[in-house]
């Protein structure tokens, strides 16, 4: 498990007003489109990518996240975000084998749990609160909500 700086995004034509960007893997194309254009980070698990993309609205932000194989192809995605809330991807954490923890949506902690092979997921079940998934019995990795983040400590006077 590593930061993977191999992974980049170049913009792709527009979807219905919703930015959309191709996934490049070390410089080369791989004809993966998704939504979203600005690149926050990408995570090398086992062979494969996990990709944070936002859409650069800091009010209403938008994270896709996508699990992407090595050639290329998506395996998994999710999309978070809340209208009117404040969305910075911020606090990238790598949490060895298989699980990322980031903070977005004010001061939450989220962690993606990457699974070795995919499971059986029951569709109608949603993950967290502010998290939408595409209708599938299979899912590589899951997403949850955790506490959050510990408040600053207060300045003396």
């Amino acid at each position: 498990m590593r930061l993977a700086d191999e992974i980049s995004i170049r913009p792709a034509p527009d979807r219905g007003g919703v930015p959309q960007c191709e996934i490049c893997i070390a410089g080369r194309a791989t004809g993966l489109r998704v939504p979203g254009k600005v690149f926050e980070a990408a995570v090398e698990i086992d062979g494969r990518y996990l990709v944070f993309i936002t859409e650069g609205v800091t009010m209403e932000e938008l994270l896709s996240i996508h699990l992407v194989s090595a050639d290329g192809r998506l395996l998994d995605t999710a999309g978070m975000g809340l209208m009117y809330a404040l969305g910075i991807f911020a606090r990238l954490k790598l949490e060895p084998p298989r699980e990322v923890r980031f903070q977005f949506l004010g001061d939450v902690t989220w962690s993606v749990d990457i699974h070795a092979e995919p499971r059986w997921a029951w569709p109608i079940w949603r993950e967290a609160p502010g998290v939408r998934r595409p209708w599938a019995f299979k899912r590589a990795f899951r997403v949850r909500a955790g506490a959050l983040a510990p408040l600053a400590p207060p300045m003396s006077a």
